[in-house]
């Protein structure tokens, strides 16, 4: 009779459940589990981590999944590194990420878009002197791109016509954020700043970003498409708020 120590985890970023399946006999076995154990609570999170003990007459991961249909679409991970690694993906989100949260929530063009993933950039920076994801942020012809936002949504920000909707299911999305470190003091704050924002148009948002003595106005003295950093967000960002 074999045991099953099934370590399984939920990959957001690739959109899989995973799952390292360590399979012993004695105490020789044991020993290993605890060890693997040991070694991803210091490298990994833990957070969307579960595990399960089965026998069985098989060492065979596949033999599990005919026998229990909850794991028939996990995908097997060889080693315990790469599961590591791709537990770890899950904790850093990029813009892309933050883009498709909004859009389950907010219709947008592509101009809109990008200017709510970047206030909401900018937002959580302020109030929390962290990145909210790790995308690049560039100065445009209309105001800061997100490089990962950018990309996916065909480099054209003159479809204005073009209104991009609901994508994929809310909660799983949700999911993705709530996965990331903070990931629940991120999401409150990307909910905060679409509060504020989100019924503004792209040319109200646009001339907000435009103004003088913004992030962009700053980059956008030294030439266009060069990255905004984090300190030119931090000191000019309170000149692009919009009060209440």
């Amino acid at each position: 009779m074999y045991i099953h120590y099934i370590i399984l985890g939920s990959s957001y970023k690739t959109g899989r459940r995973i799952t390292l399946d360590i399979v012993y006999k004695d105490k020789k076995g044991e020993k290993i589990v605890k060890d693997t154990v040991k070694f991803l609570n210091k490298k990994c999170i833990f957070n969307s981590i579960s595990t399960h003990v089965l026998p069985s007459k098989s060492d065979s991961f596949e033999a599990i999944k005919e026998y229990d249909k909850f794991f028939s679409n996990v995908t097997l991970i060889n080693n315990k590194e790469e599961f590591a690694k791709l537990i770890n993906k899950d904790r850093y989100l990029d813009g892309y990420d933050v883009s498709k949260y909004i859009l389950t929530k907010v219709p947008c063009t592509h101009l809109k878009l990008e200017k709510l993933v970047y206030f909401c950039y900018a937002d959580y920076l302020l109030n929390n002197n962290k990145k909210l994801f790790n995308d690049k942020i560039l100065a445009y012809q209309k105001g800061p791109i997100i490089k990962s936002v950018y990309k996916k949504y065909d480099n054209n920000l003159e479809d204005d016509e073009k209104v991009y909707s609901k994508e994929q299911d809310y909660l799983p999305i949700r999911s993705r954020l709530l996965a990331s470190e903070d990931g629940p003091r991120k999401v409150m704050s990307i909910n905060k700043t679409l509060e504020r924002y989100e019924t503004l148009t792209e040319n109200e948002l646009v001339l907000l970003i435009n103004k003088e003595n913004t992030p962009w106005s700053k980059v956008k003295e030294r030439g266009l498409y060069k990255s905004i950093n984090d300190n030119i967000i931090k000191k000019y960002h309170c000149n692009e708020v919009l009060e209440f």
